[in-house]
């Protein structure tokens, strides 16, 4: 590896603190309250977790097979674009259904295949390329604002109930309910994520300053199917090294 050891460090500590973002983002999520959804915040912050969480694994694995991280130049190409970083990691990280071991192979059809998680990463991707600063936009350029954030949530639980379904739940009082299931299903969703990104790195023969780097997502890789969903997170729970 001709890489710096101060290079390894900021790797660990970039990865500590792109974790660390996203499980705030899904304590965001599990606070969710119907009429009250904290929209802006809930995607700032899981929009830019993903993004950090995803450059790493394709700059472990170019780390890897060519010794050298990505450069500034390579990381600017991907921008803010979550959708792109995500088929670039398919692409360069798994060998399509061909992946093995067999857990590896359901992490790749996955992340390909899931309605929700693919409009999450979409509404996500469209957030950070043109909405991160909406508001201001509203200020300086106003015929520059796109969709509504609440139009982009709402295209996300419209995948986790759709609008029929949604109807009935508020005819018959149950708000509380949806809102249970609208938080559960993109808690898992995130989980199943995070847990293909960090064996991408734990059993995507990676070399070992990846792997050890790679233990900051055990978390995720870790989890159980029965356990999707059930752990509580916390918001920015610890400061990273």
């Amino acid at each position: 590896m001709t890489d710096s050891p101060l290079k390894k460090i900021s790797l660990i500590q970039e990865l500590d603190l792109a974790v660390e973002t996203v499980k705030s983002g899904l304590s965001l999520v599990q606070s969710i309250q119907p009429y009250r959804t904290p929209v802006f915040l809930i995607f700032l912050v899981l929009s830019t977790g993903l993004e950090r969480i995803m450059k790493i694994v394709l700059g472990m694995r170019l780390l890897t097979d060519e010794g050298r991280f990505l450069s500034r130049d390579e990381l600017q190409r991907y921008g803010h674009n979550l959708r792109k970083l995500a088929e670039a990691v398919l692409d360069r990280c798994f060998n399509g259904e061909a992946t093995t071991p067999p857990i590896r192979r359901d992490d790749y059809l996955y992340i390909r295949n899931d309605e929700l998680l693919n409009t999450l990463l979409c509404q996500l991707s469209e957030f950070a390329v043109r909405d991160r600063y909406v508001y201001m936009n509203g200020i300086v350029e106003p015929e520059s604002l796109g969709t509504w954030l609440g139009d982009r949530w709402g295209q996300i639980e419209n995948v986790v109930i759709p609008p029929g379904e949604a109807v009935k739940y508020f005819q018959d009082g149950k708000e509380e309910e949806y809102k249970n299931w609208i938080s559960l299903s993109l808690t898992i969703c995130v989980e199943k994520l995070l847990g293909g990104l960090g064996r991408s790195i734990t059993l995507g023969d990676m070399n070992k300053e990846a792997n050890s780097a790679g233990t900051l997502l055990y978390d995720f890789v870790l989890i159980r199917e029965k356990e999707f969903g059930a752990k509580k997170y916390e918001l920015f729970g610890h400061t990273p090294i």
